[in-house]
């Protein structure tokens, strides 16, 4: 990739990582700190909101899509960046771990600093979105070589 072109990538990956910093911490300060450690506790509390039609699952339907595609979707740049950014994070179970370990400690964070809660169901959501970016990117590089 030539200079200017590298020097672009990095500089979208700088606003990414912002918008990103942002969007999960810009929250109120939580008077306790917040978790869930229990796998799918909360992605079952969407699906149950979603399958329901009272006026509650209702009014708790545009948070509980809003959620879980947010979830979803926020980290399918990591899966774009990181290899183009990185050669060995062309290796997949390299991306993999290392996008397990950031989406961890973005978790880890919002508990400590009390700017969010710390929820496997995050995890849970976010890593296959980053693998959504990720296979774009092998899509685009096979696209590429055609």
């Amino acid at each position: 990739m030539k200079k200017h072109g590298k020097a672009l990538l990095w500089g979208l990956f700088a606003l990414y990582v912002l918008c990103l910093a942002l969007l999960l911490f810009q929250r109120r300060l939580q008077p306790e700190q917040s978790f869930n450690l229990i796998p799918l506790r909360t992605i079952r509390g969407y699906f149950l909101i979603l399958g329901r039609e009272d006026a509650a699952a209702e009014a708790f339907r545009p948070y509980a899509v809003t959620n879980f595609l947010g979830n979803l979707l926020a980290f399918l740049p990591l899966g774009l960046f990181l290899p183009l950014l990185f050669r060995r994070q062309r290796r997949f179970w390299l991306f993999l771990l290392t996008a397990a370990l950031c989406i961890a400690f973005v978790e880890l964070l919002q508990l400590l600093t009390r700017r969010g809660a710390l929820d496997v169901d995050d995890l849970l959501l976010n890593l296959p979105g980053a693998i959504l970016g990720w296979l774009l990117w092998r899509l685009g590089i096979r696209r590429a070589r055609e």
